[in-house]
């Protein structure tokens, strides 16, 4: 419950952004309103993660580096929308064995992945494509770690459209 004061910061927000047409002419008043509101949930979100940390949903501890986040990792493939950052769980790469065994470098130990979707019984081309993909990727993020910026401010491999 944000109360007064968060109805009055997303009027200001929606005035200041009413107010500068020529940086957002297309947008109607409506999605304005919808941006300032995702900004509030996307800013008290983020504040109350960063009191409790990103918890693991397999064996709960801490994903605490970009480099280690199995959600941040799908984001950049493309799997993941960047407004549905917020509702998916957390879980270190290594803790999805199906999506960790097709990172192949030598600064992230082979993960194996037993049973149905071992990459072993899979198509060597499919496997082939995967391991470049998602090896691009995890690099994409250890990039954005050593710049010290944002996957937002960066280009991403995927196309951030299709479905979660």
């Amino acid at each position: 419950h944000r109360g007064h004061r968060g109805i009055h910061r997303t009027e200001e927000r929606v005035n200041a952004v009413r107010s500068t047409p020529r940086l957002l002419p297309s947008l109607s008043l409506h999605s304005v309103y919808f941006l300032c509101a995702l900004c509030d949930s996307v800013v008290n979100f983020c504040m109350a993660r960063c009191d409790q940390g990103y918890l693991c949903e397999v064996c709960g501890g801490e994903v605490e580096e970009i480099v280690d986040s199995d959600l941040y990792l799908a984001f950049v493939l493309g799997e993941v929308q960047a407004e549905w950052l917020l509702d998916k769980p957390e879980r270190h790469i290594r803790c999805n064995a199906e999506r960790a065994q097709y990172i192949i470098d030598p600064d992230f130990p082979p993960v194996e992945c037993p049973g149905f979707f071992d990459k072993h019984l899979l198509d060597a081309a499919y496997v082939t494509e995967q391991e470049a993909r998602v090896t691009r990727a995890w690099r994409h993020l250890i990039a954005v770690a050593r710049r010290g910026g944002s996957v937002f401010d960066s280009p991403l491999i995927g196309d951030h459209s299709g479905p979660p």
